[in-house]
């Protein structure tokens, strides 16, 4: 499907292999996006936000004033929905829902079908890796696009020592991460 870009009457194209990245930087003008994720020291929002200033794009605090509204993760996805069913959006703002994982090993635990019903609110539905784009298209029927996030720095640390010669890159003693 086609959407208004909201800048000079161009169009983005969604589509499974669209890349939201690509979608932006093509834009004639720049626009105002505002972010919605969990904020901690070495999280991925920063850098993404880092990434639109870099395309030209402004981030604003404020959805109302926003033609781009990029929800990073689960957590925030609720807020986000309420701002667009509540007409809080500009008109024609644009709504992308992040999906970092599914987390299905955690059983009957994970809201599956909430996340499925939340997504179905996205103008754009996006992921970190193939595997998740996977899960979300076999579990549930929704296309999205791949759209890696921005690298950081990688540093060593001393938390935890292996007997192993070999580089760990990750999260090695997050046991939701080791599977």
């Amino acid at each position: 499907s086609y959407v208004e870009d909201g800048c000079q009457g161009g169009t983005w194209e969604l589509t499974t292999e669209a890349n939201a990245a690509t979608m932006l930087s093509s834009m004639s003008r720049s626009i105002k996006v505002a972010t919605f994720a969990s904020r901690f020291h070495g999280g991925q929002i920063d850098r993404i936000e880092q990434g639109f200033r870099e395309l030209g794009h402004e981030v604003t605090p404020y959805v109302s004033e926003a033609s781009l509204v990029y929800c990073n993760d689960a957590a925030h996805y609720t807020q986000a929905i309420a701002d667009k069913a509540d007409g809080h959006l500009r008109p024609g703002a644009k709504l992308i829902l992040n999906v970092l994982d599914l987390a299905i090993h955690l059983g009957p635990a994970f809201p599956l079908a909430t996340v499925a019903h939340q997504l179905t609110h996205a103008d754009a539905v996006t992921t970190i890796s193939a595997t998740v784009q996977r899960d979300i298209a076999a579990r549930l029927g929704i296309a999205a696009t791949v759209v890696y996030n921005p690298i950081k720095p990688v540093t060593r640390t001393r938390e935890r020592r292996h007997p192993y010669r070999a580089m760990f890159v990750g999260r090695t003693n997050d046991s939701e991460k080791r599977s």
